[in-house]
């Protein structure tokens, strides 16, 4: 945008030595009255350029011209620039609307935690598992869908995560809404946020309630 207001304004220079006296006073009355276009660049050059201190530099009559095709090559090249930036636009959307896809209807349940234990996201899998809507467990802290006893667990998995700084796993019991509980494997790992920010937790929940019936049924 800068380019093309200082391209008008060039181009104004040469194009004021065609301009009548009357001309330049009509021209200023109407951007002083508002009769004319006062918003858009091309009133804006004008207005500097009927200006009487407006300094116009001898030149031949082909400059104009040149100046005129510098600012079309000018327009095609932001138009080109403009498609392109649109094109790329359109496809970050689709691979985010993909990998939210993809996230939602994954098999294994998907949460992710600040430092001090608030739910900031979830998907739908993990959603089912605990029999509640998924906006509903946002901003809860996860101890509320983890078994009292367990909790222990839970703390001494995020201790080692902290410790380690690599995925760690556990098993522990969830429950659900109605306070039925189920065994999870959980897997952790440390993430670090956008733009610098705080930390944060991403835990895989994997539903291993039939693994521990059967080796229940075994012993």
């Amino acid at each position: 945008m800068l380019e093309l207001r200082l391209v008008l304004i060039k181009l104004g220079k040469f194009l004021t030595v065609f301009v009548s006296p009357q001309q330049k006073e009509t021209k200023m009355e109407q951007n002083r009255t508002g009769h004319g276009k006062p918003n858009s660049l091309v009133s804006e050059a004008e207005l500097l350029m009927m200006n009487p201190g407006f300094f116009v530099p001898p030149v031949g009559l082909s400059d104009p011209f040149k100046l005129i095709q510098d600012l079309q090559v000018f327009e095609i090249e932001q138009e080109r620039q403009n498609k392109e930036l649109h094109s790329s636009q359109r496809e970050l959307m689709k691979s985010k609307i993909c990998y939210t896809k993809l996230y939602d209807i994954s098999p294994v349940g998907y949460f992710t935690i600040d430092l001090q234990g608030t739910i900031l996201n979830a998907n739908l899998t993990l959603a089912g598992m605990l029999s509640m809507e998924r906006s509903s467990r946002l901003n809860h802290h996860i101890m509320d869908y983890i078994v009292f006893e367990d909790h222990h667990i839970y703390s001494r998995h995020l201790k080692d995560i902290d410790t380690s700084k690599s995925r760690q796993v556990c098993e522990l019991r969830m429950q659900k809404t109605d306070w039925t509980p189920f065994d999870v494997q959980l897997e952790t790992i440390l993430i670090a946020a956008r733009c610098k920010g705080p930390e944060r937790y991403l835990t895989m929940v994997i539903d291993i309630s039939a693994r521990k019936r059967a080796e229940k049924n075994k012993e």
